[in-house]
């Protein structure tokens, strides 16, 4: 599998507005992955689906026990197969990072001064985003940061 690391993205690429997207995305999905597991391991969804039983079905204690019980190599095999798909996902996010990268100049940033304020603007110059955006509202994912004019960094 691969995974997002010190390699993942280029320094030309530091910055750009998509690439920052996919990274928050790839570390929510990388959360979501050890919430789960930490969950399947502890019981804790385990407890949870004994608590449904009860409520859904008006089984005791021990009947819902049972059903999980009679169902638990299963329930540990959809954990497994939700584990393998947060997995893919991540994956696939790497992916997509690298895929904007190839071939890309890297980011394009861009300063005006109005009104006393400088703002500064990073767009994602990779090639794979054009025509992705709707001509009628063009909009595309920007980085806008805006500091009073002479305020470094």
């Amino acid at each position: 599998m691969k995974v997002w690391d010190k390699t993942t993205v280029g320094p030309k690429h530091e910055g750009c507005p998509a690439i920052t997207l996919l990274r928050r995305r790839y570390d929510q999905v990388q959360s979501d992955s050890t919430e789960f597991g930490e969950a399947m391991i502890s019981g804790e969804i385990e407890e949870k689906l004994r608590e449904l039983l009860q409520q859904m079905d008006g089984l005791s204690g021990e009947e819902a026990q049972q059903a999980i019980s009679a169902h638990f190599s299963d329930l540990t095999q959809q954990g497994v197969l939700v584990l393998d798909h947060l997995s893919d996902i991540q994956e696939s996010i790497v992916n997509r990072a690298e895929e904007l990268q190839h071939d890309c100049s890297g980011r394009l940033r861009m300063r005006a001064v109005k009104d006393g304020r400088q703002v500064l603007v990073t767009v994602c110059m990779s090639a794979l985003l054009e025509g992705t955006t709707d001509p009628r509202d063009n909009i595309e994912l920007v980085r806008v940061e805006r500091k009073p004019l002479g305020e470094t960094n």
